[in-house]
Parts: structure tokens; C-alpha cells; sequence
């Protein structure tokens, strides 16, 4: 039953940007995170999943705890490491820099009394050379 009412509150809104359609998904994956959203643009899919712990160190802190991360991956322009165990790495310099838009926009929409750890973890799924993911991610 908790199944079913998780798949009630499934909410796609699309609409036309720069003349190809921009989908958004919310909670249709990731059901163990807080929120998880599925961007598509194009042929490029964004997974955003958001997750907040509560956290008791944090209370006399004016400090919002906001952590954003892009993954970029491999497989998402098809190509695959040579060997099966090798990491994808750090990430690139494009990433971070995205990753710092997304922190920069997005902390001024919090109340100043959150004490809650929160992350925020944007995952490149596809990549359609046309639609730029770091923009999708934003």
C-alpha cells in the first residue's frame, strides 16, 4: 500500500524550452532519498536526488550545511573504461563549477533556521550532444 500511495504522488510537468521539450519527473526513482527528480532535455537525462539528515551539532549554527555534487560519467556518451574495477575519477572543472551554480541559486530559497545536513546529488544518465547537462542539472 505504501507502494501505491509513493506512485500516487508521482508528478511529470513538461513544457517547451528553446524548441525541444523539458520534462520533469518528481519521485518516480530513488525512492530511498527524500526527493529525486528526472530531467529530461532532449536525449539528456538528469537524476537530482535530494537528502537531509537532522543533526544536533548543527543547532547554534547560522550556517546552512548544503552539499551539491554533479557526476558526470562515462557511460552517459558511451564510453566505457578499459577495465571493469577502474574509477571514473575526480571531477572535471566544468563540474564543479556547475555544481557551485546549483549551491549558489539555490541557498538563498532556504530558511535561515534549517539546521538540517542536506545533499544534493546530480547524476548524468544520457547525454544528447545537442543539450548541455550542466544546464539540465541547473
Amino acid at each position: 500500500m505504501a507502494e501505491k500511495d509513493n506512485l500516487a504522488n508521482n508528478q511529470v510537468f513538461e513544457f517547451e524550452f528553446q524548441g525541444k521539450k523539458l520534462i520533469f519527473e518528481i519521485d518516480k526513482l530513488a525512492s530511498k532519498s527524500g526527493r529525486s527528480v528526472l530531467c529530461r532535455y532532449g536525449n539528456t537525462t538528469v537524476l537530482t536526488t535530494l537528502t537531509s539528515v537532522s543533526s544536533v551539532i548543527n543547532r547554534f549554527s547560522d550556517f546552512l550545511h548544503l552539499t551539491v555534487f554533479l557526476e558526470e560519467r562515462f557511460y552517459s556518451i558511451g564510453k566505457f573504461p578499459g577495465n571493469f574495477g577502474r574509477r571514473e575519477g575526480k571531477p572535471s572543472e566544468e563540474a564543479i563549477k556547475a555544481a557551485r551554480r546549483i549551491d549558489r541559486t539555490l541557498r538563498s530559497f532556504f530558511c535561515k533556521g534549517i539546521t538540517d545536513d542536506i545533499q544534493i546529488t546530480n547524476v548524468v544518465l544520457s547525454v544528447d550532444k545537442n543539450c548541455d547537462p550542466r544546464i539540465v542539472a541547473c
